[in-house]
């Protein structure tokens, strides 16, 4: 028990230390020079040129805002299976019925995730195409 809860801990200590910095890290993309340098005088007068918005399809399109929200909410689901497989493989001291139902949980997961990240691919690109 002591193991598991190390474990655990382990994990959610990770979970916080690595989390942020990713999220820091994928909001500080610099899109060009004039984001070093606002002020410069190349910079000076030129807008942003912000993509075309289409009310169905686009970058603030019904149907990518509903693809990014079905990703986000089957990565979530996936990631708890995922630890609750882990978590009865540990629990299920060698019975070999646990164990393949542990393992049969955590490849399902696994085959979601990778059809859920296949599917919003697919959809990316038939909407980029439009």
């Amino acid at each position: 028990m002591k193991k598991i809860f190390t474990s655990f801990l382990i994990a959610v200590s990770l979970m916080f230390i690595a989390g942020p910095g990713l999220a820091i890290a994928q909001t500080d993309v610099l899109k060009g020079p004039c984001d070093l340098e606002p002020n410069a005088l190349a910079c000076q007068g030129r807008g942003e040129q912000k993509p075309e918005c289409n009310s169905v399809y686009g970058q603030c399109g019904v149907i990518t805002k509903a693809t990014q929200l079905m990703a986000i909410l089957v990565g979530v689901a996936a990631v708890i299976v995922i630890i609750i497989g882990g978590f009865l493989y540990v629990l299920s001291s060698g019975d070999p019925s646990r164990v393949n139902s542990a393992k049969s949980m955590i490849l399902y997961a696994i085959i979601g995730l990778v059809v859920a990240v296949l599917a919003q691919s697919i959809v990316v690109y038939i909407l980029k195409k439009l």
